[in-house]
């Protein structure tokens, strides 16, 4: 199961480890039906300077300790949507 959350942040990495808690949290709370939990998070991260959008999906592993990040530049496909 896969869903799609808007952040803010000031950098990829500080992206990538907010999305990271908010998924640990998730986890803590779903503790009695781990069926519930969600370990794959697509999200896309909008850089201003220089202007670029990078699609983020990501991974939780190892019980939630570590996680997996594909980030993949869709500047292009963004540019021409508009």
């Amino acid at each position: 199961m896969m869903f799609t959350k808007k952040m803010t942040a000031a950098n990829l990495w500080t992206y990538l480890v907010t999305m990271h808690e908010d998924a640990a949290q998730r986890q803590k709370n779903n503790k009695d039906d781990p069926q519930k939990v969600t370990h794959k998070i697509e999200s896309i991260f909008k850089a201003k300077n220089p202007k670029k959008y990078i699609q983020v999906k990501t991974s939780i592993i190892n019980g939630g300790t570590q996680i997996i990040a594909i980030c993949s530049d869709i500047t292009r496909i963004k540019e021409m949507e508009q």
